[in-house]
């Protein structure tokens, strides 16, 4: 943590953010240039020098909004123009189609009592958002992917995933 300048946490859930920021406090005492936001990250975000994030990472959160295009979407326009990189640890449809087959018979269920749909198809969000792919590996059967994204130049095209 030596290295980084600012952390901004945010999540929608205001019990997630006092949990965040208690457990923050435990284990990082001496930092304090970190802010908790309780927000939607589909909405605006204000860098602490307004000269936008270095680094946005976003974790699990894909399942549970109903619009993860334009979350991803409006990630990439909060990132510093010359290093932004925006990290993915999500969860979704697997390589194998009878894996997705339980996972789609299940996700009503699933979706119901935890607000998460896992069945997502994360590939395919992430190249509406118009972001560029700079890594992706898969694991657990193609259902966890790590994806590593940057906003796209104007010069570049969006690329399909084939993953």
């Amino acid at each position: 943590m030596n290295k980084c300048k600012s952390i901004t946490l945010i999540d929608t859930s205001k019990e997630m953010i006092e949990e965040t920021r208690k457990k923050f406090r435990e284990l990082h005492p001496e930092y304090t240039n970190v802010k908790f936001v309780t927000q939607n990250a589909a909405l605006p975000i204000a860098s602490p020098s307004n000269a936008g994030f270095n680094t946005i990472i976003q974790t699990m959160g894909l399942c549970s909004t109903p619009r993860p295009v334009d979350l991803l979407k409006n990630l990439g326009t909060l990132g510093s123009k010359e290093d932004c990189q925006i990290l993915l640890l999500e969860h979704g449809r697997s390589h194998y189609q009878w894996l997705n087959k339980i996972l789609d018979n299940l996700a009503p269920a699933h979706a119901d009592k935890y607000g998460c749909w896992w069945n997502r198809d994360i590939g395919k969000i992430v190249e509406e958002s118009g972001l560029k792919v700079v890594k992706l590996k898969r694991y657990h059967l193609g259902t966890t992917w790590w994806v590593e994204l940057r906003p796209c130049e104007e010069s570049e095209g969006v690329k399909r995933i084939n993953a």
